[in-house]
């Protein structure tokens, strides 16, 4: 079988209004047989999911406790996993970087949230004490934090950055603005985000603290959601009701990553060699995974069913998500796509067959991590999901 091209279309000249690439539809899409076996990260509780893994290999998600209420585990191959339950709140995890630090989101009691901070000695720093509401968003290796703060004396929510104990509101130009939430933050200091005054919602870029504005078409809105370390910024511009997904490259050039009026255009994660992966589908029923990049915006291959979605991609270019099996299918399934090929990631834990699984993040060694879930005693969907790790193959071969 022939390998498929993922990306081969030209995008069109640059003009001030960006650039549109075609939508490219593999014509002999490759499913390879047979599937990665899961490792399960063993955690302590009801049931968990893995949400992100660092460079280090150390992998973090939440956990069910046998009570019910949610806390953030920690686990790296070798050790047993942590969970952090030295907070008395419910807690999800956000981010973990190369030090192992989490980044923790916390629900209080009285319905506002917290961002914490979990240290690889196991304290942990209120990045935004009471009375502040805070939801963090990213988390590089120097261990700053991208977050949005609200506080009850003006109810507004603002781009905000916590670093080595000091929390420094951004300036949004006396408006309200929002840090993104596909990576915020590259080492070159740069945050992006959206202000929002009274003329719109504005795309910037901070450096040292001062909103820049992306390149927008007239009499559009934008908004920016990741950034990686050329600058390139993963987000969207809305103009007359259609909502499309945009990069601008090294913060300039605007790059249209679907071509046409595509109603539902959703992209998840921007990687350094400026290529970004999501779902892309004029209805619900009708997303599937893509992939773009400089020269053409394509669909992934399905595991046989119509819908899919990328989550994460890694600089090589492999590509995780979920994929429906077949036209009847409910659920989806952990799905890799290497060099164009979707790799089944099978979810078969204690030799029990899995109703539904997502790989949601892939690193540089091509391990992703995910969750499983399958159904009770009962025969129903409880909480009975599991936490793995997959170890894609480095090569992928076609005959």
């Amino acid at each position: 079988m022939a390998a498929t091209l993922l990306v081969a279309v030209p995008a069109q000249a640059a003009t001030g209004a960006g650039t549109s690439p075609e939508l490219v539809v593999p014509a002999d899409p490759v499913v390879l047989a047979g599937a990665v076996e899961p490792v399960e990260i063993v955690v302590p509780g009801a049931a968990a999911a893995a949400h992100r893994i660092s460079e280090a290999g150390v992998v973090v998600g939440d956990a069910t406790l046998d009570g019910g209420s949610m806390r953030v585990f920690r686990w790296q191959d070798g050790a047993a996993a942590e969970v952090l339950t030295d907070v008395d709140v419910d807690s999800s995890a956000v981010d973990v970087n190369e030090a192992g630090q989490v980044l923790v989101q916390t629900y209080r009691p009285d319905g506002s949230a917290g961002a914490l901070l979990w240290q690889p000695d196991g304290t942990v720093v209120d990045l935004a004490p009471e009375p502040l509401t805070a939801y963090g968003w990213d988390l590089d290796d120097a261990g700053r934090v991208a977050l949005n703060l609200t506080d009850p004396g003006d109810w507004q929510t603002h781009a905000a950055l916590w670093h080595d104990g000091t929390l420094t509101r951004l300036d949004d130009r006396g408006g309200a603005s929002y840090v993104g939430e596909a990576g915020a933050l590259n080492a070159r200091g740069e945050i992006v985000g959206t202000v929002v005054t009274d003329v719109g919602s504005r795309a910037v870029v901070w450096r040292d603290g001062v909103p820049h504005d992306l390149l927008l078409p007239k009499g559009a809105e934008s908004f920016a959601e990741g950034v990686n370390e050329h600058g390139d910024v993963l987000g969207t511009v809305q103009r007359d009701a259609l909502t499309r997904a945009v990069v601008w490259e090294k913060g300039r050039l605007l790059r249209y990553l679907v071509h046409g009026q595509v109603e539902r255009q959703r992209f998840y994660d921007l990687n350094e060699n400026g290529v970004a992966v999501g779902s892309v589908g004029d209805t619900r029923e009708s997303m599937q995974a893509a992939l773009a990049d400089r020269r053409a915006t394509a669909f992934l291959p399905t595991l046989g069913g119509p819908t899919g979605t990328a989550y994460a991609v890694n600089d090589d270019g492999v590509v995780v998500g979920a994929s429906t099996l077949d036209a009847d299918a409910a659920y989806g399934h952990a799905v890799a796509w290497v060099r164009g090929a979707a790799v089944p990631l099978s979810g078969r834990v204690d030799d029990a067959e899995p109703v539904n699984s997502a790989a949601l993040d892939v690193d540089e060694q091509g391990r992703a991590v995910g969750y499983v879930q399958r159904r009770d005693a009962g025969g129903g969907l409880g909480f009975d999901t599991r936490a793995v790790l997959w170890e894609l193959p480095g090569t992928v071969s076609r005959s």
